[in-house]
């Protein structure tokens, strides 16, 4: 039984050493215009102009509000029975 463990537990050790990745010496090095470019996107501010999702409402005004739903979705039609 130990032997059967002990060959498991080799099996698993050549698995482990086969299958590890590759880690580089050195670091990665990319040019400095991509890098400025990522940098550029990444430093974007919020575009008050963007599509939103969230409105404030006036929940007082309940059915009578502009945002209270006015039927069903013709896309979920299908799926209510």
């Amino acid at each position: 039984m130990t032997g059967v463990l002990m060959g498991f537990c080799a099996l698993l050790l050549a698995c482990s050493a086969w299958f590890a990745p590759k880690v580089a010496d050195e670091a990665l090095t990319h040019p400095s215009d991509e890098v400025a470019a990522m940098l550029d996107a990444r430093s974007r501010l919020f575009d008050a102009n963007a599509p939103t999702v969230h409105r404030q409402v006036d929940y007082t005004e309940g059915e009578r509000g502009a945002w209270w739903p006015k039927g069903e979705s013709p896309m979920l039609k299908e799926l209510v029975a």
